[in-house]
C-alpha cells in the first residue's frame, strides 16, 4: 500500500542492537533518505551500540536507550513510559521496526506514529512483509519497504568514514601512498546462539 510520501517529515528506525544487525540495516536506511530525502532520520539503538552510529549514512540523530534491559519490573515500565512521551513529543510521521516484538509495536502504536512498518509477526503495526528465514537479512529488511510501495535496489553494506584516510594516516605516521589493512585475526563467533541466522550449516563450515 502506497503512502503520502510527501507527509513524511520525521523517520524513526527502531534497532536497538546488535552492531552486525545495524550494519546489515544500512542499505535499508539508505533507501528511506533517497525515497524520503527530505525527511530527517533518527536511530535508536542501545548505548553499547552507540559507536556504531557515528559511522552510518543518513542518520541525523541517535536516542539511546538501555530501558528494555533493565531488571527490574518497575524501573522498566517508568523507562518505557518516559520513552513513549519522548517519542510522541518528537512527532514521527514514519518508524521503521527492525525488530519481532510486538512490545515495540505497541510503543510505536502510543507513540502516535501513523506508519509503523515491519515483519507480520509483530503487533501493533500497519504495514508489514513476512519474516523469510531463507533469504538474507538485508534483503529481508529492505523487503518490508515493498509494504508502502518501495521496490528499493539491492546495494552494498555501508558506512562512512569518521576522518578523511589521510588524517588517520598522518595521526599513526603512515606514508600517504601505503595501503591500510583491517585485519581482526580470530574472526567473530557466536558460541551458544539459538538464532538460527546465526548459525552456519556444517557443510559451509567444513568447506
Amino acid at each position: 500500500m502506497n503512502i503520502e510520501k510527501d507527509k513524511i517529515k520525521k523517520i524513526l528506525v527502531f534497532k536497538l542492537c546488535c552492531l552486525g544487525d545495524i550494519l546489515m540495516m544500512t542499505p535499508t536506511i539508505n533507501a528511506l533518505k533517497q525515497n524520503f530525502p527530505d525527511a530527517e532520520i533518527t536511530l535508536i539503538a542501545s548505548l553499547w551500540v552507540k559507536r556504531i552510529t557515528d559511522y552510518l549514512k543518513n542518520i541525523d540523530s541517535v536516542i539511546t536507550e538501555d530501558v528494555f534491559f533493565e531488571k527490574s519490573f518497575l524501573k522498566k515500565v517508568t523507562g518505557v513510559t518516559k520513552l513513549i512521551f519522548k517519542l510522541r513529543k518528537s512527532e514521527f510521521d514514519l518508524v521503521f521496526l527492525g525488530h519481532r516484538n510486538s512490545v515495540f509495536g505497541l510503543i510505536s502504536r502510543l507513540s502516535g506514529i501513523k506508519y509503523r512498518l515491519g515483519f507480520c509477526q509483530t503487533k501493533f503495526i500497519n504495514y508489514c512483509e513476512p519474516f523469510d528465514e531463507k533469504i538474507h537479512e538485508v534483503i529481508r529488511y529492505l523487503n518490508v519497504l515493498k509494504s508502502i510501495g518501495i521496490k528499493p535496489d539491492i546495494k552494498p553494506l555501508e558506512l562512512k568514514l569518521k576522518y578523511p584516510l589521510s588524517e588517520t594516516k598522518k595521526t599513526y605516521g603512515i606514508d600517504e601512498e601505503k595501503f591500510v589493512i583491517g585485519i581482526f585475526p580470530f574472526g567473530g563467533i557466536n558460541p551458544g546462539t539459538e538464532m538460527s541466522i546465526k548459525r552456519w550449516d556444517i557443510k559451509i563450515i567444513l568447506y
